[in-house]
């Protein structure tokens, strides 16, 4: 499930608090509502989420596995760390070069 793009959206920042109130949720389908509500986000973007784990069908509504949001967070998480580490290398690669220019 790679639905991550070259910008982290903006709940990653909330993904402590994401999980902690999906810990509490017992149902395993989580649907628009509840995804914008875990999420912190408004409907459209719920919607999004929705589509980008890969919904389905449970009676009229479009529902996600609480299990694949537990995926999607996690794979948020390493994306961020990626990005961090990348970004420290840079910023050594950079001093490294301003003190062989001295």
């Amino acid at each position: 499930m790679r639905v991550l793009g070259p910008k982290l959206p903006e709940w990653t920042d909330r993904i402590p608090q994401i999980r902690a109130r999906l810990s509490t949720m017992t149902a395993p389908y989580i649907d628009l509502r509840q995804v914008a509500e875990l999420f912190g986000v408004n409907p459209y973007q719920a919607g999004r989420v929705i589509r980008d784990i890969g919904p389905m069908l449970h009676g009229n509504s479009f529902v996600v596995d609480a299990e694949d949001i537990r995926e999607l967070l996690s794979e948020a998480e390493r994306e961020m760390e990626i990005r961090d580490l990348r970004r420290r290398l840079a910023e050594k690669d950079a001093e490294i070069n301003q003190i062989r220019r001295k």
